[in-house]
């Protein structure tokens, strides 16, 4: 190593060698054990890693160990201090080390990450006087554990550490994150007078989210959920309410909504005396909840109304307001809305949800102010705000704004179907149908199942047979000049919307139209009797007897 002498003298010196490598393995061990204990919170981590560092440097040591010898007269200078095949095994080490310690942390960092298969329910020590003869975090643990038995997924882990109200939320979901927990539940008890036990529980993983078609776009909206719930309940009798709740509360997060109906249903029977100090409403709420995910939606409603009678919530409003419009219960659902904005003017949501309902209502200048107010407020879900807002101006025929708006919502949701079929639908009322089939047909390559999207496609080309015949590239058909490319896409595509909805009476009574146009009447005439067999539609079964009596065949 090329030094100048006075560090060269000290370098080799056994002694002041042997200092410097200890500082400067020191200082190694040290930084790596700040750095990965900050990176990873884990201190047995930070041990091995400092192990790993501190055999890397040892490599280092005997690979680049050199000693001084005596000059001899054929041999002169320095040497390695260790022999050939002790350093061949150090530069193994050098290039080795780094690989197992990066691909170690790789795989700590995958398995710490990905969720855990397990539903885990944290128990913190519960704070309160004379623990040791009260044993209150004792008895919780076991009659958790033995009403978890029947469930394999479900563990019930001991935190073994207190979290006081000082410390709060932040700290129990802290600590809940570190061991991937589902639940943590933590809090005291106190005995004298009224003895009563105060349980918090976090919820630790975000809403889940219940599909709503609106108006041939589905929209996965995340249901109201309660980051924590707070329970406080007589001690210890009503220990067996908490302990049903808390069961179902992690079927409910396992998605077991049929385990968590029957927990929550349980605890609500358990905890209906007169008496109780604790609300039934949450039990209520979450076991709406799992009534919706499981497609039982006036259970849902029930529940929820149950819920808003023992204590009005806005989360119970905003979910009842929800699974109403899935129901196609709009008013009821408007009138809903209205109480979660009462409760939380500020709500931009409750304000995006609420214009989409009166959009689907038929009421477009509300839909077209409340989705304004959301923008506004800068609701989560802005891209329907944008959609909704943008369709509505379409109807009034505001197409600039409609389309500045689509296209906001497409920037901020580029591969939603529904979207690009407003724009389109745009374009047709502003006749221009080129950028109108444009969009139909992308809005086909996102769903090719959409059977509406092939008939607003047909529609399109039909709208071009009609209004924009040219002579100089079309063949006569019954007495009319037709576009023959038009003629083709507008018939494939009503038969492919018919193919995938055989009881789709709209397609049935534009393909119908079509048919007559073209003078093909026979088509025609079965088209319409099929439409008066497949629709209830008063509109179209009146335009569909006028056809037929225009085609003779009433």
């Amino acid at each position: 190593m090329n030094l100048p002498p006075f560090l060269q003298r000290i370098w080799n010196d056994p002694v002041w060698s042997k200092v410097i490598a200890g500082v400067i393995l020191f200082g190694l061990a040290t930084s790596a054990t700040l750095i990965i204990t900050a990176l990873t919170n884990n201190w047995l981590l930070s041990v091995v890693a400092v192990l790993f560092v501190l055999a890397w440097a040892f490599c280092w040591w005997v690979y680049l160990g050199r000693a001084t010898i005596v000059l001899q007269p054929t041999h002169a200078g320095p040497s390695h201090r260790y022999r050939r095949s002790l350093r061949k095994w150090a530069l193994l080490g050098i290039c080795g080390i780094p690989i197992v310690l990066i691909s170690g942390y790789a795989v700590w960092w995958y398995s710490s990450t990905r969720p855990s298969r397990k539903i885990v329910v944290a128990v913190a020590d519960f704070e309160g006087p004379q623990p040791q003869s009260y044993r209150v975090t004792e008895l919780l643990l076991l009659k958790l554990r033995q009403a978890a038995k029947k469930y394999p997924d479900l563990q019930i882990h001991a935190l073994r550490q207190t979290i006081t109200e000082q410390e709060g939320s932040v700290i129990a979901r802290s600590k809940g994150a570190q061991i991937k927990a589902s639940l943590v539940l933590w809090g005291y008890y106190a005995t004298e007078d009224a003895p009563f036990l105060l349980v918090h529980l976090e919820k630790l993983s975000g809403p889940s989210e219940l599909t709503l078609t609106a108006d041939e776009e589905k929209l996965d909206v995340p249901l109201g959920e309660p980051p924590s719930v707070t329970l406080r309940q007589k001690f210890p009798s009503e220990m067996a309410y908490l302990v049903l709740y808390t069961v179902g509360l992690a079927r409910y997060e396992a998605n077991d909504y049929d385990g968590a109906i029957s927990g929550f249903s349980d605890a609500l029977a358990r905890g209906s005396s007169p008496n109780q100090l604790l609300s039934p409403a949450d039990a209520y709420f979450f076991r709406g909840n799992s009534y919706a995910f499981k497609g039982r939606p006036d259970m849902a409603v029930a529940d929820y109304s149950q819920s808003i009678n023992a204590e009005p919530t806005s989360s119970a409003y905003y979910n009842r307001g929800f699974v109403n419009a899935k129901q196609g219960r709009l008013r009821n659902a408007i009138q809903d809305f209205d109480q979660v904005i009462t409760l939380r003017p500020d709500d931009a949501d409750a304000y995006g949800f609420r214009g989409l309902t009166h959009w689907l209502n038929g009421d477009i200048d509300a839909a077209i102010s409340d989705c304004s107010a959301a923008i506004a407020l800068g609701s989560h879900e802005q891209w329907i705000a944008y959609s909704v807002r943008g369709g509505a101006y379409g109807l009034k025929h505001r197409f600039n704004e409609a389309i500045a708006d689509l296209g906001k919502a497409t920037a901020l949701k580029p591969a939603d179907a529904g979207i690009l079929r407003k724009r389109g639908s745009v374009y047709v009322l502003m006749g221009k149908y080129q950028l109108a089939s444009m969009e139909f047909e992308r809005s086909i390559a996102l769903q090719p199942e959409n059977a509406t999207f092939y008939l607003e496609l047909g529609g399109v080309y039909m709208v071009k047979v009609l209004k924009e015949s040219s002579p100089a590239t079309h063949s006569r058909n019954a007495g009319f000049l037709v576009n023959k490319k038009d003629t083709e896409a507008a018939l494939a595509n009503l038969d492919k919307a018919i193919a995938l909805r055989p009881a789709y009476a709209e397609a049935y009574d534009k393909r119908g139209f079509m048919y007559a146009f073209l003078g093909q009447n026979e088509r025609a005439i079965a088209d319409y009797r099929k439409v008066l067999e497949v629709s209830s539609s008063p509109t179209l079964r009146w335009e569909a007897h006028q056809m037929l009596s225009k085609l003779g065949a009433n």
